[in-house]
């Protein structure tokens, strides 16, 4: 019977074996003879819902699921992304997530997954629609061998708001005039991007700097900027100083602009703009004695605002700074047509017979703008020559500056651009946990065109300025060529700001007539911002509490005692070298200065000095003084007064009240109540008795325990 039973046992595992085989079978995944690799036949994973359009956007980084299935289950040992010939670029790994968990996995079926991943977007890409996919490396289960397939379909990915490479532009030279050697001061332009990318890795350098001129001062020659925003602006500043050499004139300067317009960029962009400082120095003869040089000063232009197709008058002063006397003087200007300036008369130079030497002559032109003139800054160049008393001819070429050029056919073509051209914090200072109100102007620089449908939105890194009430938003329907706005918001400093200057930064986002309409729905039109750095005081909060003067008892004069105090720090932020002293003249202390060190926001102790009094029978009083310094070394000081009653030192003025006998010493010893054998008896028999009474009680608890033990066996 056992062996039928053990017969029958066998036959059902091998019918169970090849049941499971058979029905199997359809699903294996059979490799090839030559490569060892499988065949991806059986295997299919695809997208099972692509209705949904991913868009992305130049410069960002976008989270992806795609929803994906296979026909079978199979293992993945990994997972790549294929992104050729696309702007994208993986950031992270690519995961495999099962509908439900958050956990990746490692198999597939027929069951819902999500295929997620992170991808970079190349800040110069273009709009349109790309197509990436996902390889698979998949592991057949029954003959352990891997194959590659890919998704049956690719996923579309679309790219909206393409960006424009950044483009500085050098505006808004200042600089003042008519300097004496010595004196300084700042030159002064803006930097502004009119493109939407970043300009990254900006390199500011001013050129011209000479010792009979200008020099330069604390910034030297060269400043550098790590990133101006797409649509933004800087202001550069740069102090120079006149040398004590300089020569009287117009000492020309060169600011040069070089930067990487993208950031994928490996050649760099230059942008180039000249203008020059008027300066009254000193002429001196060994400076002349070489050669014969005539100077120019004190040009003029008028109007002050030459407008393009009208008409401009310059003049200036040709100063003969030589020791000698210069003849037959000619004034041209030259290569007019190139600088879109054009003479009003057939023959525009001018002729002067002679100039004594240390004297100046007027020289003036009358000239006509052309309709195609660059707004701004333009120059002319005169040619001048003359000759010297011997008939020796010399020549020269001057430049002259035009400034402040306008050209109304080149603002319409232009776009309105909205500035902060005021704003106001109050009157007192900005403090860290306190509120303000924030006020400033909004001004369309445009002389034509209107800005519509504003959108400004305030903002602050870390949130270092917030918004008490409502949104950090808030919309304008229009503000008009020329015209400005004004708006106060309510803000709150953040509670731990350390002393220093916090960027607020305003963002503006508007529409103008003639505007491009942008492709996609995602651009809301031309976007700038301004950053205003504010100075913010940290909101130190150091309390002196429970002062007490005489720490274990009474203070008496002229006796040292401790007097302890609690100190504590209620603020946001650090308080540095902390240290504390006593001013008065009650009390002298034993150290001039304690010495408490840092204390952090929200933590305090108790401390003692040592003090003297000075009175007796009095109420002392003291100032406890409290210095520390903030987080950029600014020293400040809590003084708190303190008074405390003064006893004054007890001392026995009456002879007769100190009995000598008190403290006497002197006479014979007691004699002891019974002798020493006799207490030596008395103990050893109380002993006696006391070790025959225990073990009485030992014994009788013994028994009691034999008791009780044999009436529970009966």
């Amino acid at each position: 019977m056992k062996m039928k039973f053990s017969k029958v046992k066998w036959l059902s595992i091998y019918l169970v074996v090849m049941i499971v085989v058979t029905c199997s079978g359809g699903n294996i995944c059979m490799a090839t003879e030559d490569s060892g690799t499988a065949t991806t036949g059986a295997v299919t994973i695809y997208v099972t819902d692509d209705s949904k359009d991913i868009i992305v956007t130049p410069g960002t980084t976008t989270y992806i699921s795609v929803p994906v299935k296979s026909n079978t289950y199979c293992q993945i040992n990994k997972i790549s992304l294929i992104t050729k010939d696309t702007p994208f670029t993986l950031n992270g790994s690519i995961e495999l997530l099962k509908e439900g968990t958050q956990n990746p996995v490692k198999d597939i079926s027929n069951i819902q997954h999500y295929l997620t991943f992170s991808i970079d977007t190349s800040e110069t890409a273009k709009n349109g629609t790309y197509e990436v996919n996902a390889s698979f490396l998949c592991k057949d289960n029954y003959e352990e061998t891997l194959f590659t397939t890919t998704l049956l379909e690719t996923i579309k990915i679309k790219v909206t708001g393409e960006k424009t490479k950044a483009s500085l532009s050098i505006t808004d030279i200042e600089c003042q005039q008519g300097m004496e050697p010595g004196d300084t001061t700042d030159l002064t332009f803006q930097l502004n991007n009119l493109g939407t990318m970043a300009a990254e890795n900006v390199k500011v350098t001013v050129e011209g700097f000479a010792d009979d001129g200008v020099l330069p001062g604390s910034e030297g020659t060269t400043q550098k900027i790590t990133k101006i925003e797409g649509s933004g602006n800087y202001t550069v500043s740069f102090p120079i100083r006149v040398s004590a050499n300089a020569v009287t004139g117009s000492k020309a300067l060169t600011i040069s602009v070089e930067y990487k317009a993208a950031s994928t960029d490996t050649d760099k962009s230059t942008e180039t703009t000249s203008t020059y400082v008027e300066v009254k120095g000193k002429t001196t003869a060994s400076d002349t004695a070489k050669t014969l040089k005539l100077l120019v000063s004190d040009v003029k232009q008028n109007p002050s605002v030459p407008v393009a197709g009208e008409s401009l008058q310059v003049s200036f002063n040709l100063k003969n700074i030589n020791t000698k006397d210069v003849y037959s003087i000619t004034i041209t200007p030259t290569n007019l047509s190139a600088t879109n300036f054009s003479p009003v008369q057939s023959e525009p130079y001018q002729f002067v017979k002679k100039i004594k030497a240390g004297e100046s002559v007027t020289v003036s032109n009358a000239l006509k703008v052309s309709d195609q003139v660059v707004e701004g800054l333009n120059q002319i160049e005169y040619a001048i020559t003359y000759k010297d008393a011997s008939g020796t001819e010399y020549s020269d070429t001057v430049k002259v500056f035009v400034i402040n050029v306008k050209n109304p056919e080149e603002e319409t073509a232009g776009v309105p651009k909205l500035i902060i051209s005021d704003y106001s914090t109050g009157d007192e200072d900005l403090k860290a946990g306190q509120t303000f109100t924030f006020a400033f102007d909004i001004h369309n620089t445009h002389s034509n065109l209107s800005a519509n449908n504003i959108k400004v939105t305030l903002s602050s890194d870390e949130n270092t300025f917030a918004i008490t009430e409502g949104s950090n938003s808030f919309y304008l329907s229009s503000i008009k060529a020329g015209e400005t706005q004004h708006k106060e918001i309510e803000l709150r400093v953040k509670a731990d700001c350390v002393t220093k200057a916090y960027p607020l930064k305003i963002q503006f986002e508007y529409e103008y007539e003639g505007m491009k309409i942008p492709e996609d729905a995602v651009s809301s039109g031309l976007t700038v911002s301004e950053t205003l750095n504010l100075q913010v005081m940290e909101n130190s909060r150091p309390t002196v509490s429970n002062i007490v003067v005489g720490t274990y008892d009474q203070p008496m004069t002229n006796t040292p005692c401790g007097m302890m105090f609690d100190f504590y720090n209620m603020g946001k932020s650090i308080l540095y070298n902390v240290t504390a002293r006593i001013e008065s003249s009650d009390f002298v202390a034993t150290q001039e200065t304690v010495f408490i060190g840092n204390v952090e926001a929200g933590a305090g102790n108790s401390h003692e000095m040592e003090v003297t009094p000075l009175v007796e029978n009095v109420d002392a009083v003291g100032t406890l003084i409290v210095t520390y310094e903030d987080s950029n070394g600014n020293s400040y000081e809590i003084p708190t007064e303190f008074t405390a009653y003064i006893q004054s030192v007890t001392t026995i003025d009456d002879p007769g009240m100190f009995d000598p006998g008190m403290f006497d010493n002197s006479g014979e010893a007691k004699k002891p109540i019974v002798k020493v054998w006799i207490f030596v008896i008395i103990d050893v028999v109380l002993f006696l008795f006391g070790m025959f009474i225990v073990r009485k009680v030992i014994i009788s608890l013994y028994k009691r325990k034999l008791r009780r033990a044999e009436e529970r066996e009966l």
